[in-house]
């Protein structure tokens, strides 16, 4: 029996790390948002404002992702941000007041800027040359899976045992995931006197590049996606980027109250949130399996057509509220570009000696565009009388935008119509 390479198991610390930083941080908290604000006496422009804090945190942290893993190796860095996200969700458990709520949001933002999808593609990179979209797919879905009867769980564990101690609950999860995926993950491959996972002798690129074109079967790399960026590639890469992140960091955090604000009650809450995940895992999941057979391209055009049909439900689902499920789900679904596709878009339309710098400055500017908007939905629903659907119409706009600028970066670059 052929012998199980170590890539998979870096996978899996990977994909523990991603449960820890971002499934519980960006996830999870979604379900203690509404109580937060009945326990604190919040208003919503004070509710966003916590998740602003977060972003801005998140942000720094971002900013400094080059210096710190030149501090740190990958495999120490990750599992010291994976500590700062547990003990920003113990935070939220001590709390008393709101400044002690800030404090824990910026420990979270923290941990999640340092510990998610930059170093996670790092490793993925050094580790991976074929499969390496499914790979990354396979980590990201375990940011999806905190959301697959999770909320349900917590929900029930809020209501009978009152939100600190829920809290304090998580925070300890997180902590034993990340023990776990420090002790699973290895820098590179060389530590273990191994090769990356699909290379071939010929393949004389380093850790981190960009494999062979035989080797990415069915990708269709730009052909000529090596070349340097000019300012319209800038322009359009910035621009969807920028968009995507405030699509995705304002979309699924408000997507709770949005509900909430139309009268569903706690259940139906926890229940439209879990059918968001699982079609977010499951999207997850076919992006990286298609993207690595048919090309980013192609899915591109899918996805973005569901997460701008989705939110664009959602925004008619008071009125229609059979349609709350079905456009959770497209929604859900159609965010998984968000995570698997942005980094895809660095490794397909970036020169070779920028890949691992562009996802940084994907995230950067994930960051910039979910940190521009967080307060605008809280402000919005203070003016219209609670409503979140206003937030909601501007999402759908944007993800439609976005979608049309990223595909025409890879018309530019030679990538469409492969």
């Amino acid at each position: 029996m052929k012998r199980l390479h170590y890539a998979w198991i870096i996978c899996l610390g990977c994909a523990l790390m991603m449960f820890c930083s971002n499934g519980i941080i960006f996830n999870i908290f979604s379900v203690f948002q509404p109580y937060l604000i009945r326990s604190f006496g919040l208003s919503n422009t004070q509710s966003s404002f916590l998740i602003t804090v977060r972003t801005v945190s998140s942000l720094a942290a971002v900013m400094v992702c080059s210096f710190y893993y030149k501090t740190f190796r990958v495999r120490t860095g990750i599992f010291l941000a994976g500590l700062c996200s547990s003990a920003g969700i113990m935070l939220y458990a001590a709390a008393e007041n709101y400044p002690m709520l800030l404090a824990a949001a910026a420990a979270c933002g923290i941990g999640y800027g340092l510990g998610t999808t930059v170093p996670v593609a790092m490793l993925i990179g050094r580790w991976f040359v074929k499969y390496r979209n499914m790979a990354l797919s396979l980590c990201s879905i375990a940011a999806s899976a905190a959301l697959v009867g999770f909320p349900s769980i917590v929900t029930t564990l809020i209501e009978a045992r009152g939100i600190s101690f829920s809290f304090m609950v998580t925070g300890f999860g997180a902590l034993i995931l990340s023990i776990l995926g420090f002790l699973l993950l290895r820098n590179d491959p060389a530590d273990l006197k191994l090769a990356a996972y699909g290379r071939v002798e010929k393949n004389t690129a380093g850790p981190g590049t960009d494999m062979d074109q035989k080797d990415r079967k069915g990708l269709r790399r730009p052909h000529n996606g090596n070349r340097k960026l000019d300012t319209a590639d800038w322009v359009l890469l910035g621009g969807a980027v920028f968009l995507m992140g405030i699509a995705a960091n304002t979309g699924y955090a408000h997507l709770s109250v949005l509900f909430a604000s139309q009268g569903l009650d706690p259940d139906s809450i926890a229940w439209a949130l879990s059918a968001y995940g699982l079609c977010l895992l499951c999207g997850k999941l076919v992006y990286g399996l298609l993207s690595d057979h048919i090309g980013s391209y192609r899915c591109n055009w899918l996805y973005g057509a569901m997460m701008t049909a989705g939110y664009a439900g959602l925004c008619l689902s008071g009125r229609f509220p059979f349609l709350i499920l079905p456009a959770a789900a497209s929604a859900g679904a159609g965010m998984a570009v968000s995570v698997v596709g942005t980094v895809a878009w660095a490794w397909d339309l970036s020169p070779d000696d920028l890949k691992d710098k562009m996802v940084q400055r994907f995230q950067l500017l994930m960051s910039i565009g979910g940190l521009s908007f967080n307060i605008v939905p809280g402000v919005l629903a203070d003016r219209f009388h609670g409503s979140y659907i206003p937030t909601f119409v501007i999402l759908a706009v944007f993800c439609l935008v976005l979608i049309i600028m990223i595909q025409t970066e890879y018309i530019r670059r030679g990538a469409g119509n492969p």
